[in-house]
């Protein structure tokens, strides 16, 4: 069993093996996240969302366009999320009784 000492005394604690693993994965949590983007400072905590963030997002401007508005969007969900405005605008509901 792993031992942790006291802050405050000279006492050595045993510790269960999940809380020592708890304890580490909050100790990495306060170091911050170790991967920064060089261009804008963000931070990631996996390198593969750094890179995917270098590629996709930053200093790299919007990809997709609307056909209706032209209006320019970084991601293909926003746009169309943002087509459904298009596709819908011109529907009319009648309130029945």
């Amino acid at each position: 069993m792993p031992e942790v000492s006291c802050d405050l005394s000279d006492r050595l604690f045993i510790v269960n093996v999940i809380l020592h693993e708890l304890w580490n994965m909050l100790k990495d949590l306060e170091d911050g996240p170790p991967f920064l983007c060089p261009k804008c400072g963000r931070t990631y905590s996996h390198k593969c969302n750094l890179t995917r963030h270098l590629r996709l997002e930053c200093g790299v401007g919007p990809r997709f366009q609307c056909a209706w508005c032209k209006k320019r969007f970084k991601h293909r969900h926003h746009l169309r999320d943002h087509q459904r405005i298009h596709l819908y605008s011109n529907c009319t509901f009648e309130l029945r009784n």
